[in-house]
């Protein structure tokens, strides 16, 4: 079953019935609805910070998402969310370096791309939200999604 993750009018990303993030979710927000010991925080001391949250199903799916923050004045804005995901767990051995091939991060790329075509109803990734993509990470090796969120106020692309 392919669940709707994405709502392509607002950008939210749907993580359960009672539960979307958006660049209005709040780190707090964050914190109260996942897991303690399913969220890491990293203050990156530059004014941004992230929170991962790794091997989250949606459906028959399971993410490794990161939530990226900026720090303006005395509040965090949701800037975009990064995120991975496969048809099995991510604990599996299957997914270590030790199995990596560049024609196995290919097809990764290509089962996300197909993902995010059918979440997009294959209309363009450019809204007015943001931008929702699939790019590959050369630090990695692999390929990610991104979306990325607008600032409501200069129109542009927050990173």
């Amino acid at each position: 079953m392919n669940r709707q993750v994405i709502n392509i009018n607002t950008g939210e990303f749907t993580v359960s019935n009672n539960f979307s993030i958006s660049d209005k979710t709040t780190p707090q927000q964050l914190v109260a609805f996942f897991e303690k010991d399913k969220l890491r925080m990293n203050d990156m001391q530059n004014g941004h910070s992230n929170y991962r949250i790794t091997n989250f199903s949606i459906g028959n799916l399971y993410f490794n998402i990161t939530i990226y923050f900026k720090q303006l004045i005395k509040l965090n804005q949701l800037t975009s969310i990064a995120f991975i995901l496969s048809d099995t767990p991510y604990c599996n051995s299957t997914k270590s370096w030790d199995n990596f091939t560049k024609e196995k991060a290919e097809k990764d790329g290509q089962f996300m791309k197909n993902w995010l075509t059918k979440q997009l109803a294959n209309s363009d990734s450019i809204f007015n939200w943001g931008t929702a993509s699939v790019n590959y990470d050369q630090h990695n090796f692999s390929y990610i999604c991104n979306i990325r969120y607008r600032d409501t106020i200069t129109g542009e692309t927050i990173h």
